[in-house]
This record gives structure tokens, sequence and C-alpha cells, in this order.
């Protein structure tokens, strides 16, 4: 995304639409009790604050056009997080760049994420050796080592 506002406001409105879903379906679950689970609880409040702050902003955009959000990248990336989890949820299958994602998610916000998930960073044995800006680069050398993991398990 780096920062793109039409990235931006697609994450946004997928998870808007996984979570209309969820209410019409399933109901596994909010990104709120997402949060409650998986983010340290001294981290749960200041992320829920630049959640609420980014989707008013977002779905309140018509009234005041001329406001600017300033927010950290990390939102949007929350906003794609919460996707990959609710989307399984839904569908009962995880996409491979769903899957990617997650683990480059874990990487880079391993420090506001809870002790077990850390540990799966560490034992996936995946380091930050891949900047927040080259998701590309990630993305390349991880998707042929999931593919063959599933093709493992497959067969």
């Amino acid at each position: 995304m780096n920062g793109d506002p039409v990235s931006i406001t697609l994450a946004a409105a997928s998870l808007q639409v996984l979570v209309g879903l969820d209410k019409k379906g399933p109901e596994t679950g909010t990104f709120w009790d997402l949060l409650k689970t998986h983010v340290k609880p001294e981290h749960v409040s200041e992320v829920i604050k630049l959640f609420a702050e980014a989707e008013n902003f977002l779905k309140h955009a018509d009234r005041d056009p001329d406001n600017i959000l300033e927010f950290p990248l990390a939102v949007p990336e929350l906003f794609l997080w919460e996707c990959v989890a609710k989307y399984p949820e839904l569908t009962d299958e995880t996409p491979l760049l769903m899957h990617a994602y997650r683990i480059w998610f874990l990487i880079h916000h391993s420090d506001i994420l809870k002790a077990e998930f850390q540990a799966q960073v560490n034992f996936l044995r995946l380091s930050t050796d891949f900047p927040e800006n080259d998701r590309a680069r990630f993305f390349e050398y991880i998707l042929p080592i999931l593919a063959k993991n599933v093709m493992a398990e497959k067969g």
C-alpha cells in the first residue's frame, strides 16, 4: 500500500464487507475481539484509538471533505490483518497470499502482539530481514515456501 489512499480505502471497505457478512452468518467475533486476544493488553487501547479515528474519518469524510487524517501506515495494515483473520472464518479456506500477509504482519508488528504470536515468528525462524517497505521481496520469498508446504501436506 505504501500510503496509497485508494488502497487504504479499499482495505477499510473490505473489512466492512467481511464484518457485514459475519453479522449475517457465523458471527465468529468482531475485530475488537481479535484485538483483545492478539494484542498485548498495554497496546489494546492505543490500537483501538488508531482504528476508531481512521474508521470514523473514512466513514464520515463527506461531512468535512477538507479534513486531513494523518495516521501511521500500520492502520491499513491492521485493516488487512483483520480481513486476513476474518476471511478464513467465513470461507473455511486461507489463500496462500493471506497466509503470507499474516506472516509478514507478525514479523513487523510482533512488538504489539502477545507472546504466543511472537513465538510463531521465532518458531518459523523468520526475521525482519525484509524491511516494511520491501513487501514485494518478502512475498517473492515466502509464497514458494508456503506453496511447497501446502503441497507436502496434501501429498
